[in-house]
C-alpha cells in the first residue's frame, strides 16, 4: 500500500470519490455505486508500515482514544464526544496521533461471515456511523493531525509473545494471567448477567477505565457463568493493549489510552524516575487548555503557531529539569510539578505584568488626551491599540477612537507599549495566557 499522510484514509477515499456529506449520507448508502465501491476498497489490503509515521511528534492512541478501539462505543455521538474533548491533551504537546481508524478487515471479515451476509443492515448501521465520525474529524480539523495506519498484527503468538517480554509485558498473552484477572473481577462483584430473552443474555463487566460497563451478548440455552463472562470481555482488551504497546515499541512513540489501565502494569524491573520526557508531557495537565473543547485548541494552535512552538519549549524544558533532578517518583507526580512549580507561576507573572503595562498606559494616555478634535488618523491608532490590547482598553478608549486626538507625548507612549507586548509575546507561557482569552477566561 502506498504511503499515507496526515488526514488519509481509505474510507476518506470512498467519501471523496462519491462526494458523501452529511446531507447524502443515507441516499449514498442505499446506492448500488456506493456498495461496488465499498466491496472492491475491502479487497485491498493493509499492513503495518513504521515509514507511515514521522519519526518525532507521534503518540498511538490506545483503547479508549483509538476512536475506531472495539472497546470504543460504536455510536457516532459518544466518538464524536471523545474527539472532541480529550484530545487537546495530546495535541498540546504531540504533533501526530497514530491510530487505524475504521478497519477495512473487520469490515471484510463481516461481509465473508456467512452468517450475516443475510442481514446487511448492522453492517450499514456501523459504516454509517463510521462516516459520521470521519467526517467530523474533518470538520473540526482532528483529522489533519491523524496518521491513520494499521497496527501491528504480523506477528505470530510465539513471535507477539517474545515481543511482549521484551517489554516486561509477557504475561498480557498467558492464558492464566486473564482467567485470575476474570476471577478478581468476578470475586468483587464487577460482573453481572442477566437474562433479555429466550436463549438470550448479556453479560457486563465494569472496569475503572471506563465510565460504562463493557457489555457481551450471548445467544446460549444455559445462563453463562461470570468468570467466563469476564474472560470474554476481558481477553480482547487485554490482546488489544498487548498490540498497541508493541505497536508503539515498533513506532518508538508513546502510547496513551483513556483511564488508568488496569492490565497495562509496568515492568517490576522499573523504578523511580524510569520514564521519559513525553511520558510526563502526556499527564501535565493544563486547566485552561483542558478547558477548550479539540476544535477551539486546534484553531488557537493554528492561528499562534509561533506562540505554540515557544510554550512547547518551555514544557519540555520544565519537564527535563524535574525528571533531571530527581523530584518525582512518578510521571504522574512529576506533570504535577512540572504545572505547579513551573508553567502556573510563569502564566500568573506573565498576567500581571500584561495587566500592568494595560493600566499604565490607560492612565497615561488619559493625562496626555484632548477632547474636541476629530481624526480618521488618530481613531485608526486607538483602535489598533484596542485590538492588541484585548477588552479592558478596548471599553476605555474604543467609543472615543473617531473623536480624540493624542497629544504629540502620546505617541511614544503607544510605542512603547507594542515593544513591551512583543516582549511579552517572546515569554514562552504567552500560549497558555492567549488560550485563557479564547476560553473567555480571566
Amino acid at each position: 500500500m502506498a504511503n499515507r499522510g496526515t488526514g488519509e484514509h481509505w474510507l476518506y477515499d470512498l467519501i471523496d470519490e462519491l462526494e458523501i456529506n452529511e446531507g447524502n449520507l443515507k441516499a449514498r448508502l442505499q446506492s448500488k455505486a456506493f456498495r461496488e465501491r465499498l466491496f472492491d476498497s475491502l479487497g485491498k489490503g493493509d499492513k503495518f508500515d513504521p515509514s507511515q509515521v514521522p519519526l518525532t511528534g507521534a503518540l498511538v492512541a490506545g483503547i479508549g482514544l483509538d476512536l475506531a478501539s472495539w472497546a470504543t462505543c460504536t455510536d457516532f455521538k459518544c466518538r464524536n464526544k471523545t474527539s472532541d474533548r480529550e484530545f487537546p491533551q495530546v495535541l498540546h504537546y504531540f504533533d501526530w496521533v497514530v491510530m487505524e481508524g475504521p478497519s477495512r478487515s473487520r469490515y471484510r471479515d463481516w461481509v465473508l461471515d456467512t452468517k450475516r451476509r443475510g442481514n446487511p443492515h448492522p453492517l450499514i448501521e456501523s459504516i454509517e456511523d463510521d462516516i459520521k465520525v470521519m467526517l467530523h474529524l474533518r470538520k473540526t480539523g482532528l483529522a489533519n493531525y491523524i496518521r491513520f495506519t494499521k497496527k501491528v498484527d504480523c506477528y505470530c503468538p510465539e513471535h507477539m509473545k517474545q515481543k511482549a517480554d521484551e517489554l516486561g509485558l509477557g504475561f498480557l498473552a498467558e492464558d492464566d494471567y486473564l482467567t485470575g484477572i476474570a476471577k478478581e473481577f468476578s470475586r468483587a462483584g464487577r460482573v453481572s448477567v442477566i437474562q433479555t430473552g429466550p436463549r438470550r443474555w448479556r453479560g457486563k463487566v465494569w472496569s475503572s477505565q471506563f465510565s460504562e460497563a463493557l457489555t457481551l451478548p450471548y445467544d446460549r440455552k444455559t445462563r453463562p457463568k461470570k468468570v467466563d463472562v469476564a474472560r470474554d470481555v476481558l481477553g480482547p482488551h487485554m490482546h488489544e493493549t498487548l498490540h498497541n504497546a508493541v505497536t508503539a515499541k515498533e513506532l518508538g512513540a508513546p502510547l496513551s489510552s483513556l483511564g488508568d489501565d488496569e492490565f497495562f502494569v509496568p515492568s517490576a524491573s522499573a523504578g523511580a524516575n524510569a520514564f521519559t520526557v513525553d511520558d510526563v508531557a502526556l499527564r501535565v495537565r493544563i486547566p485552561v487548555l483542558l478547558g477548550l473543547n479539540t476544535e477551539q485548541f486546534i484553531k488557537l494552535r493554528e492561528e499562534e503557531y509561533d506562540h505554540f512552538i515557544s510554550f512547547r519549549k518551555l514544557l519540555r524544558q520544565a519537564i527535563e529539569e524535574t525528571v533531571s533532578q530527581a523530584q518525582a517518583e512518578s510521571p504522574e507526580t512529576a506533570a504535577d510539578k512540572v504545572w505547579r512549580n513551573s508553567i502556573q507561576p510563569q502564566v500568573v507573572d506573565l498576567e500581571r505584568k500584561i495587566s500592568a503595562s494595560n493600566r499604565s498606559l490607560v492612565r497615561k494616555l488619559v493625562t496626555g488626551v484632548s477632547f474636541g478634535a476629530t481624526s480618521a488618523g488618530v481613531g485608526s491608532l486607538l483602535g489598533a491599540v484596542s485590538a492588541s490590547l484585548g477588552t479592558p482598553l478596548g471599553a476605555a478608549l474604543g467609543a472615543a477612537a473617531g473623536t480624540v486626538a493624542l497629544l504629540p507625548t502620546a505617541l511614544p507612549l503607544v510605542t512603547k507599549h507594542f515593544e513591551e507586548r512583543q516582549q511579552f509575546e517572546t515569554d514562552g507561557a504567552y500560549f497558555v495566557w492567549k488560550a485563557q482569552k479564547a476560553g473567555g477566561h480571566s
